[in-house]
């Protein structure tokens, strides 16, 4: 036997369920099912805890290290997590309200049955490289456990982009993205196509619209993460296959149960932060524009129908046929254009001279004109001259393009001075 594991072993039943340093160990149990989370700890079982909160995490270490949300484990009295049907105790080792992050750790021991690996004899945790960051339109991957009561306590992938490089209101610590999230994603891993962290999920579009979603991104991680840690960074070669990817990300993220003090008869809802509040809300908005939605399109009050499904549309993307509804609002107003106007690098009100594709035959500027096109027409050309002077300079420019879009579309001209007044 090796000689490493011999000692191992040796202090493990000197010591029973801590070892001879006074470390205690982790592992409580496998074979765990959902129905056992409320009752997994000592304390669990006899009332003085009960399970309050699910959220995500993730190793960043092969000696157990665990990155998650520090609203995600705030004021717990325990915490386990969960991998595959494995349990841990999970021990504080930082937190930071600020940043929202917290570090967490589970202690190894040899075990046949404890849900790790074992290298050489020595348990090893599958654990994810960290990148040094992330840049715009980058292809990501979040990874979580969302409502898990709802949808299941498997992880979940989401894929998406990286929107913008800072957070809501251009926070710095933040970045933007498009991957769907929602409560009980908090904590878990963003990846790129490596498997490499880019960044830490934290909200879902809690403050704005339901389609911008923010992860923490790695400068604040690797700041907060104590100096003594020894991770891995990570390295960009030849992208791996995405079911490679998924895999090895999947393996290495951990479902989180806080308990919190005190007897509870059960879980009033999946998690109790901010964000799924206000997501909650949202979605009973979005329930509600649905039905005033369809009570104009039954109606035919167009312009009504379109302003809602514009709002919908810029809420949550495609959801049922509320792209059709908006499309066929649009058609029944008319197709229209508006013409905007620049001279000297100024917005200025040109006249306009329609030459064809116009319904009118005076054309504002700025302002919304129908063309000619019917219901289904798309594709006709459209033509006018626009004029301008100030002072000094006489000024000209030519509209020329061609109308292959639905609704109203905004047409910018620069204006040319061809000579003096």
């Amino acid at each position: 036997m090796n000689l490493l594991l011999a000692c191992l072993l040796a202090n493990w039943l000197l010591a029973g369920p801590s070892g001879g340093d006074g470390v205690v160990d982790s592992f409580i149990r496998d074979g765990v099912k959902p129905k056992d989370f409320e009752k997994l700890t000592q304390n669990a079982k006899k009332g003085r805890t009960h399970l309050a909160e699910f959220g995500s995490g993730f190793f960043i270490t092969k000696d157990g290290y665990i990155l998650t949300n520090h609203h995600v484990v705030e004021d717990a009295a325990e915490v386990v997590v969960v991998r595959g049907d494995v349990a841990y105790r999970a021990f504080p080792v930082a937190q930071s309200k600020k940043s929202d992050l917290a570090l967490m750790k589970i202690n190894l021991f040899p075990r046949g049955t404890n849900g790790v690996y074992v290298v050489n004899g020595i348990p090893t945790a599958p654990f994810l490289p960290l990148a040094d960051g992330c840049q715009i339109g980058q292809t990501i991957y979040a990874i979580g456990f969302p409502n898990p009561e709802v949808l299941g306590f498997d992880p979940k992938v989401t894929r998406g982009i990286v929107s913008s490089l800072t957070g809501f209101k251009g926070q710095k610590d933040n970045f933007q993205m498009d991957a769907a999230l929602t409560g009980g994603n908090s904590g878990g891993p963003v990846v790129d196509e490596y498997g490499n962290v880019v960044g830490v999920s934290v909200a879902t579009a809690h403050r704005a619209s339901l389609s911008a979603n923010y992860a923490i991104n790695m400068e604040t991680v690797r700041k907060f993460v104590p100096k003594e840690i020894k991770f891995t960074t990570g390295i960009v070669g030849r992208a791996l296959k995405t079911e490679k990817v998924i895999s090895r990300v999947t393996d290495a993220t951990v479902l989180v149960l806080k308990y919190g003090e005190g007897a509870c008869e059960r879980i009033t809802r999946t998690v109790t932060d901010a964000d799924d509040v206000r997501a909650r809300e949202d979605d009973t908005r979005i329930r509600k524009a649905m039905l005033d939605a369809r009570l104009c399109k039954l109606r035919k009050e167009w312009n009504d129908l379109k302003e809602i499904t514009d709002w919908i549309l810029d809420s949550r993307s495609e959801i049922g046929d509320v792209r059709e509804w908006n499309d066929l609002a649009r058609e029944e107003l008319g197709l229209h254009i508006i013409i905007l106007a620049e001279a000297d690098g100024r917005d200025v009100t040109a006249r306009i001279k329609p030459i064809c594709g116009f319904k009118e035959a005076f054309v504002p500027c700025g302002k919304p004109v129908r063309l000619f096109g019917g219901r289904a027409k798309r594709g006709f050309p459209v033509e006018a001259r626009l004029d301008y002077e100030d002072d000094e300079w006489i000024w000209r420019g030519e509209l020329k393009c061609c109308y292959d879009w639905r609704g109203t579309k905004e047409i910018r001209v620069v204006l040319k001075h061809i000579g003096k007044k």
